[in-house]
Parts: C-alpha cells; structure tokens; sequence
C-alpha cells in the first residue's frame, strides 16, 4: 500500500510522477535510445479496460495484425510507470492507456528525450469507471475531509478530481489513499493489500474508492446497496459514474514520435487491425450462441487473464 496523503495540484501530481515513472531507468545515463524494431515484432501492453482489452486480444487471436504485415506480441504490464520505463528502455515503442494517464507521462518522457503521438482512441468509458461511498457520504460534497482510496497512476486520479472539482471541492479538501493496483491482482500478494478495492472492503476509514465496475458491482451487491455478504460491504453503494460523464475517460494508444516518422504504415496498420478487432467483438457479443467455440476459446484468454475474463463476462 503506497499511503501518499498528499495535495494534487496538477503542478504537484506531475512533479511526484516524474520523481517515480524513471528513477533508475538506464536509457537516462545513455542518452536517448531510439527503437529498432522497424515492424519486426511489436510488444503491446495490455491493461486493464473491458471491451478494449478484450478487442485487442481478439484482434490478435484473429490474426488481424497479421493480416496487416505485424508480428505482435501481447504483454500482460498494469503497472503503468513499468509501462513508461519499457517504453522509454526500447521494449515497445506504444505506450497504453487513458489520456489522463499518458498526459502525466508526458514531462516524465520529455526529460527522457522522448515525444508523442496519440494514434487511436479505442473509446469513451461509459459507465466502466465508478466512485463507491460508505454510509454517511450522499453526495459529492459529503467528501470532504474524506478518505478516498485508488490506484496511483491509474485512470481515476483526473476523474475523481473531476467530481470534486463539480462539487467545489479540491484535492486539498480530501485524503487519498494509493495502491499499486487497479483491483485484486491476479499475482500472490502474500497477505498484502495492493488494490483500493480490496482495501475499501478492509478499512472502516476509508470512506470512498474508485473502482472499475465490476468491483462496484461485487462492492455493492450488484449495483443496490452493500448487504456485507458475498465480498459486499455493508452499506455501499454507488455515487458517480462515468455514465454521467461519458466523455471524461479515453483510452487510447500513443506511439514514439521517432518510431512514427519511420514507420507511419505500420501505424496505419495498427490502427486498422483494432477497429477490425472492435467489429469482430461486437459481432460476437452480439451472436455468441453461433460463434460458441471463438466465444469459450476468448473466455480463456490464456495468459492475458483473469482481468479479461471479468471484463468479458461484464460485457455479455
């Protein structure tokens, strides 16, 4: 548990995120080091992130990447300062996530001589992304003086501002409480607590998390009110999500500005193959009784994992 209880300001959430994102990277005492992969192999991160990740995945069953000339290898990193660190080392040169996310990298990267450019949107979160409350908090001004647990350098920390910005409140006003993880890794934690979630459900004090949805889900005993049994909290339940405010988190992939330069029809490709891979899923959502076996074959997942196989049930 990383218990930071410090005041995000933008000037202070990017300055504690350029000390952590590259602290021992050793491209930084090389100089830059410029990818060399020139279409070879292309490693791309998969996060969390429901119909996204799963559509990449899929993209890559289908051999869509293929079919554009791409050898592709999926890669499980939720750790997204890991990703910068990869990113920056030469080991892909994408880096994905939501552009709250990428946009506090971007001082990071620039001290490491590295630059930008956003290639593809994959969607809106739209209902994905939610804020959870004990009993006692009915509204977004109830937050103050509050602690509020989530993921540090996740997709909630602009979002959660976004709320308390619309209830007039600031960073200063509550207490955040950060973790490694998103939700309950799939890893052996040895006892530990790395998720907010997991943590929401543990801690008393801790009076707000931000949770993707099907943690709300499981927190509040199916989007009603917690009852306390099933892994529920007693009395939670759901404040805000971004069903109201469908236009806040994006996810998107970002590449090397030197890596487009040299291969923008490889860019091009990418970009093709994940809107075939989007249609694909749409499709088989749509019609999983008559694709049955690419249906069970995509609930496996393989390495990329229990995470997806939540999303994708959460989906159909």
């Amino acid at each position: 548990m990383l218990d930071i209880n410090e005041r995000l300001s933008a000037r202070n959430a990017v300055e504690a995120r350029r000390e952590n994102f590259l602290p021992t990277a050793p491209c930084l005492t090389r100089g830059r080091r410029r990818h060399q992969l020139n279409g070879r192999v292309l490693s791309l991160h998969a996060i969390h992130g429901a119909s996204r990740r799963v559509a990449t995945i899929l993209a890559e069953q289908d051999g869509l990447f293929k079919a554009e000339g791409l050898d592709v290898k999926l890669f499980l990193e939720n750790d997204f300062a890991k990703q910068v660190q990869d990113f920056v080392g030469g080991k892909t040169p994408l880096l994905r996530g939501t552009m709250g996310m990428i946009n506090s990298a971007v001082e990071a990267l620039a001290a490491a001589g590295t630059e930008l450019v956003v290639v593809y949107q994959l969607t809106w979160s739209s209902g994905g992304d939610t804020l959870v409350v004990r009993e006692g908090v009915n509204s977004p001004g109830d937050l103050k003086g509050k602690r509020i647990a989530l993921q540090i350098y996740g997709p909630h920390p602009d979002l959660v501002t976004k709320v308390l910005a619309d209830a007039g409140l600031a960073p200063k006003d509550v207490t955040f409480v950060w973790f490694k993880e998103l939700t309950l890794p799939t890893y052996d934690t040895k006892g530990s607590i790395v998720d907010p979630v997991s943590a929401f459900a543990a801690d008393p004090s801790l009076n707000a998390v931000m949770a993707i949805s099907p943690d709300m889900l499981k927190l509040t005993s199916n989007d009603t009110v917690g009852t306390g049994a099933e892994g529920s909290v007693k009395g939670a339940r759901k404040l805000f999500s971004t069903k109201t405010a469908n236009r806040h988190i994006a996810d998107v992939y970002a590449v090397r500005a030197d890596w487009f330069e040299k291969n923008e029809d490889k860019a091009r490709g990418f970009v093709r193959a994940l809107l075939r891979g989007q249609e694909a899923l749409k499709d088989l959502v749509a019609d999983k009784t008559a694709q049955a076996p690419k249906y069970r074959k995509i609930q496996g997942l393989g390495p990329v994992d229990e995470i997806s196989r939540r999303a994708f049930a959460a989906l159909t």
